[in-house]
């Protein structure tokens, strides 16, 4: 599942990321544990650290697709929303070690990405139509009602591939 990026201090670009719980186990499966991953995901947008274009919380992993801003690097980010999101779940170990991650540097990956991401639950068999998953973005894009998501168009794609942080 590791796959580190040669650019991973990379700052200002925009990376897909997965996340597996450890053993697989459907941690998220219960609602509450998975509203800890997407306040999480708020959190970190609202601190305007990250902008969210795309994400999907599945039974037993999270995929993301954002962008990071300056200073922050994929590494710090990863572990922080891991350390939150284990806290927040009362502290019991969570998250296998590690995270699988591609930089994203064109609006044609963008769109590719964020069409995985939301029909993962389509081929997981838990719904019928992407916008039908409470735990996606897909109805953000569906609905044209932005709540914690960037629309992929509004990012700007010029900052992926940006300069590594000193």
């Amino acid at each position: 599942m590791r796959r580190v990026p040669q650019d991973r201090f990379t700052t200002n670009a925009v990376f897909f990321v997965t996340m597996t719980v450890e053993g697989r186990r459907e941690v998220f499966r219960s609602i509450e544990a998975a509203q800890v991953v997407t306040d999480s995901l708020t959190f970190f947008c609202r601190r305007r650290e990250t902008e969210m274009i795309g994400y999907a919380v599945m039974p037993d992993h999270v995929h993301v697709l954002l962008r990071l801003r300056p200073p922050l690097t994929l590494p710090n980010w990863v572990r922080r929303f891991k350390t939150f999101t284990t806290r927040s779940l009362g502290g019991c170990h969570v998250w296998q070690s590690g995270y699988w991650s591609e930089v994203v540097a064109t609006e044609w990956f963008v769109r590719e990405k964020l069409t995985y991401i939301h029909n993962n639950p389509v081929r997981a068999g838990l719904v019928d139509d992407p916008a039908a998953y409470p735990l996606s973005s897909a109805r953000e894009y569906e609905s044209g009602a932005w709540n914690m998501v960037t629309p992929y168009w509004d990012v700007d794609m010029e900052c992926s591939g940006a300069e590594p942080a000193a």
